[in-house]
């Protein structure tokens, strides 16, 4: 039964982000965004460095985080700006604390069960 259920794809919704520099210090229970699905190539967020190899990739979790919110909208701004109202800033990453020019920043609403309406109670959620 295991087998099967593993086989399953993961159908959570994802409930909090961070930015790593190194795909290997992904943090427990998160899982890295290594390559892109549309077009299969590497999903690094940052541009090379004049002389220097500089990384950035997402990472997700689908368990950490606040319990009963899921991860509604991303947007990426400029340091320099400020992140919208209502959402969480990610401007350092989580394994080496570096800033990275760029903010991504997201917003987080209340989970819903299947078929409930938008805003109602997460604790029936079977996750």
């Amino acid at each position: 039964m295991r087998e099967l259920y593993n086989a399953l794809p993961d159908d959570r919704p994802i409930t909090t982000l961070c930015v790593v520099e190194d795909l290997n210090k992904c943090p427990a229970n998160f899982t890295a965004v290594s390559r892109t699905h549309d077009q299969d190539i590497d999903a690094d967020l940052y541009k090379d460095g004049f002389f220097k190899r500089v990384t950035r990739y997402i990472c997700h979790s689908k368990v950490a985080g606040y319990l009963g919110y899921v991860v509604e909208e991303i947007q990426v701004v400029h340091d320099k700006e400020s992140c919208p109202s209502g959402y969480t800033p990610i401007s350092t990453t989580m394994d080496t604390r570096e800033m990275n020019g760029l903010c991504l920043c997201y917003k987080r609403t209340t989970a819903t069960s299947p078929g409930s309406p938008p805003g109602s109670s997460a604790a029936s959620l079977p996750y």
